[in-house]
């Protein structure tokens, strides 16, 4: 689903907090799958609820906003059926298992962009005989060399003057003004297993496994004394003091629900 639409005001300055441009698209679900040489499933890798929004304002300031709201990864190639989730979101209270915001030049703050990122609960299993499975993949043959190499080179150069733009954009119009972020992860679970028999054969023995679970970790800047307003909608504020506090490219959040809001940068 694609949608757009633009909104322009009349007479005569602008309003900072009116939008010039709005834009949408929407998936509802991105899967890609490797398969080996024989033909046989190796990975398969799911991405569900996908949404991506802009906002621009009319007089300056642009804003992006994407969510996922689901993430698996699947083994095709072992043998036993409890071990092909790799990794699983686990979604809670109907929050998307990724969601990134970020808007260059925010209302009400000198920063030059504020960005925010959340990753809801995952679980991670780390199979050591998928891991080999899939670095034997990606080994290209002796044949293949030459061509990698001199495809390597030319997307370095590539990589090389676009981000030699950025830095020299950055520069020019952030002038060391601050960025303020603020990421978030959320209780990640990590399981290393031992590598299970090739064989599926009755029951899955039992396997000896290092269990890591992490509390949550936040990253957020401290370049400013107040914090910086929490995520929500211009579609939703009703007076121009919330708009002009209202970072861009955030989703649609009920009334009800601001006060919920898991996005705060310091």
């Amino acid at each position: 689903r694609l949608a757009a639409a633009s909104h322009a005001k009349d007479g005569g300055g602008a309003d900072p907090t009116s939008l010039l441009l709005v834009g949408a698209v929407s998936l509802p679900i991105m899967s890609a799958t490797l398969y080996s040489a024989d033909g046989a499933g190796l990975v398969s890798f799911e991405m569900g609820g996908i949404h991506a929004s802009v906002k621009q304002r009319a007089v300056s300031g642009l804003g992006l906003h994407v969510s996922v709201a689901s993430l698996a990864l699947t083994d095709l190639s072992t043998p036993w059926p409890q071990l092909r989730q790799l990794l699983k979101s686990d979604l809670a209270g109907g929050k998307a298992a990724f969601a990134m915001a970020a808007e260059t030049e925010p209302l009400l703050s000198d920063a030059a962009l504020q960005l925010s990122a959340e990753m809801q609960p995952m679980r991670l299993l780390l199979n050591p005989r998928f891991l080999s499975s899939l670095l034997s993949f990606l080994q290209l043959p002796p044949s293949q060399w030459a061509a990698a190499m001199e495809l390597e080179r030319v997307s370095s150069s590539i990589v090389r003057s676009f981000v030699g733009a950025i830095r020299s954009y950055g520069v020019e119009v952030w002038r060391s003004r601050p960025v303020h972020v603020g990421i978030v992860l959320s209780s990640p679970t990590i399981a290393w297993m031992e590598p299970p028999p090739l064989v599926a054969a009755g029951a899955l023995p039992p396997l000896e496994m290092l269990l890591v679970q992490v509390g949550e970790l936040v990253l957020e800047s401290d370049e400013s004394d107040e914090p910086l307003p929490k995520l929500r909608s211009i579609s939703q504020v009703a007076s121009l003091a919330e708009a002009a506090a209202t970072p861009l490219g955030s989703e649609p959040v009920e009334p009800e629900q601001q006060d919920e809001q898991v996005f705060t940068i310091r």
